[in-house]
């Protein structure tokens, strides 16, 4: 539902996708973020992002770097329920 309030306020949507384009892949630029037309909470919310990630590929002797994005995992590792039953 965030993406969704933010979608109403131009401004505010494109500085999130733009600070979402540069985690996803650092050094890119958000050129154009294309949302729906109407909102409609019973379908999934497509976007479609339109990056330049020229600065994101790094020349480097006789092949080239690309940084891969760092993604945080907030949530821990849960145990199968095999595994609990196991340490019970």
């Amino acid at each position: 539902m965030l993406l969704r309030r933010t979608q109403r306020n131009k401004t505010a949507a494109d500085k999130a996708m733009q600070t979402y384009a540069s985690k996803m892949l650092p050094g890119a630029t958000l050129e154009h973020a294309e949302w729906p037309p109407e909102e409609d909470t019973e379908k999934p919310l497509a976007i479609g992002l339109k990056l330049d990630a020229s600065r994101s590929i790094q020349a480097e002797e006789d092949h080239f770097r690309f940084p891969l994005p760092r993604w945080r995992i907030s949530a821990p590792r849960r145990r199968s329920i095999a595994a609990r039953r196991r340490s019970a």
